[in-house]
């Protein structure tokens, strides 16, 4: 079966004409990819690393994904702990949905985005999600477990946080530390990134 189609990229209209309807879906996957790729090589910029721990960090960003209602509340709970011992905290969000659930509370410290705010290739297009990433916070951690989300990889990729970590294996490339244990809780997640960044700047023996 032949697959014909226009595709707008880059304000260009281009023509597939593809014979197989897998084939069409790899092809535009691999176009995908090449495009997000190219974006995050020009806008890539050079960013000062610090190692520095939880206890020490005056500003940190959480970049996750939510999936639920639950999610949002375990994170939520987590931030505002955050927000309490007087760090300077943001957040921002990924649903992989056309819309942003009601439950998603925005505020000034706290952005969702979801399908409808990305571009074709998957940069997303909301100016809080590129504020964020221009913000140098002591500490960016990665909550998120899903592997190759295209817009959490380009905000991973295009922070100027100093010190940048997680535990999504998909995405340790992208970490200056790296927790190895995907499975963990998310305050499992923070005590071990505590742990970790003071043994390597000699805050615990």
């Amino acid at each position: 079966m032949i697959n014909e189609q226009w595709l707008t990229i880059n304000g260009r209209k281009v023509y597939f004409c593809i014979y197989n309807t897998k084939c069409t879906y790899i092809m535009i996957g691999w176009l995908k990819n090449r495009l997000l790729s190219k974006y995050i090589a020009e806008n890539k910029k050079g960013r000062g690393r610090t190692i520095t721990s939880l206890a020490r960090a005056k500003s940190i960003g959480f970049l996750c994904t939510i999936d639920s209602e639950e999610a949002y509340r375990n994170i939520f709970a987590i931030f505002t702990k955050f927000q309490q011992e007087n760090k300077n905290m943001r957040m921002v969000a990924f649903i992989k949905e056309k819309e942003v659930p009601f439950y998603c509370l925005r505020q000034l410290t706290a952005d969702y985005f979801c399908l409808k705010d990305l571009n074709w290739y998957g940069k997303p297009t909301m100016v809080q999600v590129n504020d964020f990433m221009e913000f140098d916070f002591d500490v960016l951690i990665d909550f998120t477990t899903e592997s190759d989300l295209a817009p959490i990889r380009l905000i991973l990729q295009l922070s100027q946080a100093k010190f940048i970590t997680g535990a999504n294996h998909k995405n340790r490339n992208f970490y200056d530390l790296f927790i190895d244990d995907e499975m963990a809780s998310n305050k499992t997640l923070l005590d071990n990134i505590d742990l970790y960044s003071k043994k390597l700047i000699g805050e615990t023996i």
